[in-house]
């Protein structure tokens, strides 16, 4: 069967209008090549391709559905995204698909079951431009609805009680959280590890957005006085952190139910070892639903579990520094928007409570109603349909 032949290409939500007509075509000319790299790497025969057809929607890729027949009747589904090299400075598109791919495979070793099955990855070229792919198994899923959270804070747990095999903060290869890559290299302090990760996120916004000079200022403060001062004390005076396996965007949007089996699925991982309490970051953040930190009946059963890292009474402080990383990556993913307004903000507030003694308080006030405010201001984009 010749790839882009033989097979039917569906183009899910195309009209019949001369827009549609077009799209449809560069699908078809994408699918072309992309089925002739999966063909010659991965084992998809004897099974007979039957259709390939849109299915869900990315901002940084074309994601596909792949249907299958073995040669007995039996029906197999494998999910694909195929990802632009432009979408991303450093290695690129593969750090999408190699990042995730290795991710979902540290993932499903340690909750085997709630995560896709990792299959693939590669790449090809089209039309100059190379792109690289990711195949898992397909799930068909209910998403938007709270978890069950016994079930969730399960899977949570054991995931984070894996560690790194050299007992480092980091990983051993780039990954990705929204089109920003992690560079996560091996830290043995975890202040420095993620003064690193904040670094990347820093310069993610400000090439998307252009330099904010304000922004700036209370940045450094931060990371020269804040983030030594919270985490630094996290292993000092006889306290030790281990480093947590991560998921690395645990959010709403990453949390699906299989509509066959009833298990959660997480998806679009993009690990790292890490403080496991990172892995709240975006739980504070404007866009949070089921998982926000005025409804703690998540986070209430997972401190049972594993308890906050001492001082204890410090964790709400370090959950607002982490969700100024959660902020950044937003507003770099998301032109234009109040995200880098809020991140700021929250810096201020760390800096007032942490920062030097002669931390220049003209450079910026706190406004404690501010998430509020841009929540009220519908156009602000910074609620719970991010």
């Amino acid at each position: 069967m010749a790839p882009g032949q033989g097979f039917f290409l569906e183009l899910s939500g195309s009209s019949t209008s001369s827009t549609g007509d077009r799209e449809r075509e560069a699908f078809r000319e994408l699918c072309r090549p992309l089925m002739q790299s999966i063909r010659n790497q991965f084992p998809i025969e004897p099974r007979a391709v039957v259709r390939v057809q849109q299915h869900g929607r990315s901002c940084w890729a074309t994601t596909l559905k792949i249907d299958t027949t073995d040669p007995d009747g039996t029906r197999k589904s494998y999910f694909c995204k195929a990802f632009w090299v432009k979408t991303l400075k450093g290695s690129g598109s593969a750090a999408f698909a190699a990042g995730e791919c290795k991710s979902a495979i540290e993932i499903s070793r340690a909750v085997p079951g709630h995560v896709p099955h990792p299959h693939y990855w590669g790449q090809f070229l089209h039309n100059r431009d190379l792109y690289s792919y990711y195949i898992q198994d397909f799930h068909d899923m209910t998403l938007g609805g709270a978890p069950d959270p016994v079930e969730l804070v399960g899977i949570v747990t054991r995931m984070h009680r894996e560690t790194s095999a050299n007992g480092a903060f980091g990983y051993c290869q780039p990954t990705v959280i929204g089109s920003m890559e992690r560079r996560n290299s091996w830290q043995t302090s975890w202040a420095h590890a993620f003064a690193a990760h904040l670094k990347d996120a820093f310069e993610y916004d400000r090439d998307v957005n252009g330099p904010w000079r304000e922004l700036r200022a209370v940045y450094e403060e931060l990371v020269a006085h804040v983030v030594p001062r919270l985490l630094d004390v996290l292993q000092i005076g006889g306290r030790s952190i281990t480093p947590a396996l991560l998921h690395g965007d645990l959010c709403e949007r990453n949390v699906g139910i299989d509509k066959g089996t009833g298990k959660i699925v997480l998806f679009d991982p993009g690990c790292f070892y890490g403080h496991n309490e990172m892995e709240f970051a975006a739980w504070r953040c404007s866009w949070a639903t089921h998982f926000n930190l005025e409804d703690r009946s998540y986070l209430s059963l997972y401190e049972k579990e594993i308890p906050p890292s001492e001082p204890a009474e410090e964790w709400d402080d370090r959950n607002r520094l982490y969700s100024i990383y959660a902020y950044l990556v937003a507003s770099g993913s998301h032109f234009g928007s109040s995200f880098r307004l809020i991140a700021k903000n929250e810096m201020i507030c760390l800096c007032r409570m942490y920062g030097s003694e002669k931390y220049d308080m003209t450079r910026g006030k706190y406004d404690p109603d501010l998430i509020q405010s841009l929540l009220e201001d519908k156009s602000s984009g910074v609620g719970p349909s991010l």
